[in-house]
């Protein structure tokens, strides 16, 4: 980490994420730090299923063979120049 502070990391061939959405990703060749209050999910992870993500005005759109899954609204914040 870039604390120099060493942490568990539970390596997992697949990880189900579960969002407020009714699809589960699963997240293939993933690491999982049960420690961290908040991982990171590269959204490649995402277009290797088969989906696409769409960010902008401060919201996410999530696509799925063109169709519209989920809609997140006000919830991207960019920091540093990065969504997060």
């Amino acid at each position: 980490m870039g604390n120099k502070v060493r942490t568990l990391v539970k390596a997992t061939k697949t990880y189900r994420l579960i969002l407020d959405i009714k699809y589960p990703f699963d997240l293939l060749e993933t690491s999982y730090v049960p420690s961290l209050f908040r991982n990171l999910v590269l959204l490649s992870k995402f277009n290797v299923i088969g989906y696409y993500l769409n960010f902008g005005n401060k919201c996410f759109s999530l696509f799925k063979n063109n169709h519209l899954i989920e809609i997140g609204i006000g919830i991207c914040i960019i920091s540093y120049g990065l969504y997060a």
